[in-house]
């Protein structure tokens, strides 16, 4: 049974090490494989250690578990955008726990916090438009494609990502 809880800072390196992984795993021809086999890494464990030790105010980081094991994350940023409401960050579901409801679970916790805590009750996050895997999983959460745009990557390269929106 997976259980969800807020992120404390303990978690900061196993968050990490998932996203560096689900990179690595999800993101082949999106970043260049230089970044993704020798960077990303140490990218990722920089960005989570300023998220954990230095937290914006509006920054929510919930935990999926099985039995203490990490089963997935989310990170929101509640009211982000006056228009689209709040920026689901992130939401990574390690391997072994995809198709088992994690994401639909973590999905929805942003979602309880958006519509108890933020002002504007809309959320959205970015997809990269090569990622298929997730945008089916978002058009099956009821997810809205809002636009498409291209973003400039951390590696410095671009990309096209979607903007998907509930509320």
């Amino acid at each position: 049974m997976v259980n969800v809880r807020l992120a404390n800072i303990d978690d900061y390196l196993p968050v990490a090490r998932l996203h560096t992984k689900s990179w690595q795993e999800n993101y082949r021809g999106i970043y260049s494989d230089f970044f993704l086999d020798n960077e990303v890494e140490d990218n990722r464990i920089e960005v989570w250690y300023e998220r954990f030790h230095q937290p914006s105010t509006n920054q929510f980081i919930f935990i999926a578990e099985n039995e203490r094991e990490l089963a997935g994350f989310s990170c929101i940023y509640l009211d982000d955008d006056p228009n689209y409401g709040s920026l689901v960050d992130n939401l990574h579901v390690c391997a072994d726990f995809r198709k088992k409801g994690v994401g639909r679970i973590l999905l929805n916790e942003c979602g309880m916090k958006t519509l108890s805590a933020a002002k504007v009750k809309r959320m959205y996050l970015w997809v990269f438009e090569n990622n298929y895997k997730a945008i089916a999983f978002y058009e099956r959460m009821n997810g809205a494609l809002v636009e498409t745009v291209e973003k400039e990557n951390e590696d410095g390269s671009k990309a096209l990502v979607r903007r998907y929106c509930w509320g």
